[in-house]
């Protein structure tokens, strides 16, 4: 555990009037507006410690960087995108805010069929563990990062989450060079919108 985080957590818990989380937001915002949030998504994710895939994460960021590893943590515990990565150069790769991996998964349940699934920019492994959960016999996340996929590899080995796979490499590349089928393809990272991105994310639904 890192040394800080408890004293966020407290400071946000004794406030006189708590903060509304951004999954509460995100709920009232998706009602009125009628965006689809399935109640089985939502229950779903309150089901799993979002703080068990992130921990792991500030821990590595800390090492580098602790002042953003301790802004991270106020924003996760809020829900909110929180770094979860820096790179080399610096760059800074967020998680993706929690209501909006709800909206993701509830639009992929679509397809009828759930069998297999492929997450594309998995991250932590947050989104491929609340895919698990939601009956999928095997999901497939593709992390681009090898460190990342590392740190979420383990924390799905760690907790028991045995039907997912991390692929550490380039989701284009990947997506070209496997004919497998998936009942539900998510990403959230990133792809080009030609053959080699998003047009060849689509094969593989059916």
């Amino acid at each position: 555990m890192l040394p800080y985080y408890e004293d966020e957590k407290r400071f946000l818990q004794d406030l006189p009037h708590p903060l509304p989380s951004a999954f509460d937001m995100m709920i009232s915002f998706a009602t009125e507006r009628g965006i689809l949030l399935r109640d089985e998504v939502i229950s779903a994710i309150q089901s799993v410690d979002h703080e068990v895939f992130l921990l792991p994460c500030f821990a590595q960021i800390s090492k580098v960087d602790e002042q953003n590893a301790r802004m991270a943590t106020m924003y996760a515990l809020l829900g909110f995108p929180a770094p979860i990565w820096v790179d080399p150069d610096g760059e800074v790769i967020n998680s993706t805010a929690v209501p909006f991996v709800a909206a993701m998964i509830s639009e992929g349940l679509q397809a009828p069929g759930r069998t297999r699934a492929l997450i594309i920019g998995s991250g932590c492994g947050f989104a491929p563990a609340i895919v698990s959960i939601l009956g999928f016999g095997s999901v497939v996340g593709i992390e681009i990062r090898p460190g990342l996929a590392a740190i979420s590899r383990q924390t799905l080995k760690d907790n028991d989450f045995h039907d997912v796979q991390i692929v550490s490499g380039d989701a284009s590349h990947w997506v070209k060079t496997h004919g497998e089928r998936f009942d539900m393809a998510i990403s959230f990272a990133a792809l080009p919108d030609d053959s080699s991105g998003r047009g060849a994310l689509q094969t593989f639904l059916g």
